[in-house]
């Protein structure tokens, strides 16, 4: 890698990907929408200054990717058109309840946008694009990395719009533009420190458990029979920068998830016992759950409405190519009980998420 354009910067995954390349690429072009460019420097300049990089490492441009030639000046695009090498399209809406049309403008067409300046790069060795686990939308059983069309149907619109432009994408690859597609779970905090941005997803249940008085805190909502994805932030940028390097990574999908998921109710026990220093008082019926979570009940405590249908998902994702992959890199997803504890301080001690 030589010179990488990354989109979504400075985004969570974005910016911990930027530190990841600070010392392997020469140029990171860093694609930052107008609003975000103060953030976007402070973070660049941070960046620069734990690595011992140069500040000209970190090119930054303002830019759209909802716009054509992504909202570059023709100059500035035709300059990147004959040096980039190597391009990460992480930008999109990550919310569960994202409006379609926003969905729509960011995720698809933002995407199409991407793709076209992607055809255009004169010099491309890698154009890495990253999904999501959620394109497997409603479908039940096992979801292989190779297999992307269904007509199961989607919990949102996050997840119809992401399917959507995985699409696109994989129309790209069949077209020869070399190509890898990576497919995260739900991603959390470092495993090292437990440092996040946001506190959604699991994060939601710490918060209900937090928030619910007395023992009520320790009641488990979760279901035996339920995996559910969860990946540390560290885990899955370290697999994206040795992915984009690795030969046999092109024209191949990759599930950045958990080959041993624990189940909803094992996260609740877990959690509970990091929370409480002891594990659930019991178990809820899954109708009750179903019922609280149906009504938007739960938003009282945290919990999004949208969340809902994901304690009751029976998926599971096969990761056979990212473990063969990755295999001898000494990068894997480590089990939730290695890193629970770090998560769990670090939500406890930071009321606000301070990435």
């Amino acid at each position: 890698m030589r010179k990488v354009l990354i989109t979504g910067f400075p985004g969570f995954l974005a910016g911990l990907l930027v530190r990841e390349l600070a010392t392997r690429a020469d140029s990171l072009v860093l694609l930052v929408e107008e609003r975000f460019l103060e953030t976007a420097r402070a973070k660049a300049r941070h960046i620069a200054a734990i690595y011992g990089a140069p500040a000209s490492r970190f090119d930054l441009r303002v830019g759209d990717i909802t716009r054509p030639d992504l909202g570059l000046e023709a100059d500035a695009a035709d300059e990147l058109v004959g040096e980039v090498d190597t391009v990460f399209h992480l930008a999109a809406i990550y919310d569960l309840a994202v409006p379609e049309g926003l969905a729509q403008r960011v995720n698809v067409t933002g995407t199409g946008n991407v793709n076209r300046f992607v055809t255009r790069l004169e010099r491309l060795e890698r154009y890495n694009y990253v999904s999501t686990f959620a394109v497997a939308g409603r479908r039940t059983g096992v979801v292989r990395e190779s297999e992307l069309a269904h007509d199961a149907g989607f919990h949102n619109h996050y997840e119809s719009t992401k399917y959507e432009a995985e699409v696109l994408v994989r129309r790209l690859a069949d077209q020869g533009v070399p190509t890898t597609i990576l497919r995260p779970g739900v991603v959390v905090g470092s495993s090292r420190d437990g440092r996040t941005v946001k506190y959604d997803g699991p994060y939601m249940v710490l918060r209900m458990m937090r928030e619910l008085p007395g023992p009520l805190g320790r009641l488990n909502l979760g279901s035996s029979d339920v995996p559910f994805q969860m990946v540390p932030v560290d885990f899955v940028v370290e697999a994206f920068a040795a992915l984009a390097e690795h030969p046999d990574a092109v024209g191949k999908t990759f599930h950045l998830t958990d080959p041993d998921p624990r189940t909803t109710a094992e996260i609740f026990e877990i959690f509970s016992r990091e929370m409480f220093g002891k594990g659930c008082l019991a178990r809820v019926p899954s109708f009750a759950t179903r019922l609280v979570t149906a009504t938007g009940a739960t938003e009282l405590l945290g919990v999004q409405k949208e969340a809902g249908p994901y304690f009751f998902h029976r998926c599971r994702y096969d990761c056979v190519n990212t473990l063969d992959t990755l295999d001898g890199t000494g990068i894997a997803c480590p089990p939730l009980e290695r890193y629970v504890a770090r998560l769990v301080r670090y939500f406890v001690e930071n009321p606000e998420p301070r990435g």
